[in-house]
């Protein structure tokens, strides 16, 4: 008998966590979908509410000491790459032998550190995409929902690939399965180094992408770098497929923010080290120069010295 995916657990309340687990409890019952946290936060959580669109969000909480929690068939993990050590003892009670996981942690090393911890056979490749969801508190606006992209890390993860499918189905998540998910992994870092990274330096919006040149002219090269350490890695990533993104990011709402943006307004410490730390590390290793990536690192660093 095929996989059929049930109980559900996300980790992770931020813009997407709230998003992606809002459209999963309208779908499910409500005992079948837990939200992993501290009780700290979860008090928090109970005190502020937690809305999307402002249509509020009535989520089933647990936190990770319990040891009563259900094993979960699917964890969807979306904290921060900044927690995700925490994360992942936080989800040990949740993880039976057949669980599921995949990350939509921005960046393309979060996998890595879940496979280190869970194995290879429980972890999907994956990817949160084109979505403008801009959270203040406890609140997510977003005109545009994205997307889910799922791909397999190993052949033998067919049966798990299509229970995750049927459940995007059912609950009305939307989703894509691509054939070359590290591609479309590699596509998402070049256009978070340019969007996420120009935003929060030059403190501006998805609008001031569109409109200002020296902010897109920034964005564009950061992109540009990305591309060139992907192909030297062999990863086909073209001018048109560059442009594809660029186009993409046009349409995103004007007024909306992206995650580091909206890190840097808050005072908050940012995934820097996912982004311009990783490419000027790949970029040293293959040759490749990367100075606007530098430049953002430094200055969003700077910002960051008395956050």
């Amino acid at each position: 008998m095929s996989k059929k995916i049930k109980k559900v657990a996300v980790i992770g309340l931020g813009a997407l966590g709230i998003l992606f687990a809002n459209q999963m409890r309208k779908n499910m019952d409500f005992s079948d979908l837990v939200i992993v946290a501290d009780e700290k936060r979860i008090e928090k959580y109970k005190n502020s509410g937690i809305y999307a669109n402002d249509e509020k969000c009535d989520f089933n909480f647990v936190t990770p000491s319990q040891k009563q929690i259900m094993k979960a068939d699917f964890i969807m993990i979306a904290t921060k790459f900044t927690t995700l050590d925490r994360a992942l003892c936080d989800i040990e009670n949740l993880v039976g032998k057949d669980t599921i996981i995949i990350s939509i942690i921005n960046g393309i090393i979060s996998e890595e550190k879940v496979v280190a911890k869970y194995g290879k056979e429980h972890v999907l490749y994956s990817i949160a995409q084109k979505m403008d969801a801009t959270r203040q508190n406890q609140s997510v606006s977003y005109i545009n929902m994205g997307e889910i992209r799922i791909g397999l890390m190993e052949k033998t993860q067919e049966d798990d690939l299509f229970a995750v499918i049927e459940f995007f189905e059912r609950t009305k998540v939307p989703y894509v399965y691509d054939k070359d998910i590290i591609k479309q992994m590699w596509m998402k870092l070049m256009a978070n180094a340019g969007i996420n990274q120009a935003t929060a330096m030059f403190e501006t919006t998805y609008g001031g992408f569109t409109t200002d040149k020296i902010v897109r002219e920034y964005a564009i090269g950061a992109m540009q770098e990305v591309r060139a350490i992907a192909n030297k890695k062999g990863i086909n990533i073209t001018q048109n497929d560059l442009d594809m993104w660029v186009n993409s990011l046009d349409k995103l709402n004007p007024s909306g923010t992206t995650s580091m943006a909206q890190d840097i307004l808050a005072k908050r410490h940012t995934e820097i080290e996912i982004f311009a730390g990783t490419i000027i590390k790949l970029g040293k290793q293959y040759d490749v120069p990367t100075p606007i990536n530098e430049f953002f690192y430094n200055g969003i660093l700077e910002k960051e010295k008395d956050f």
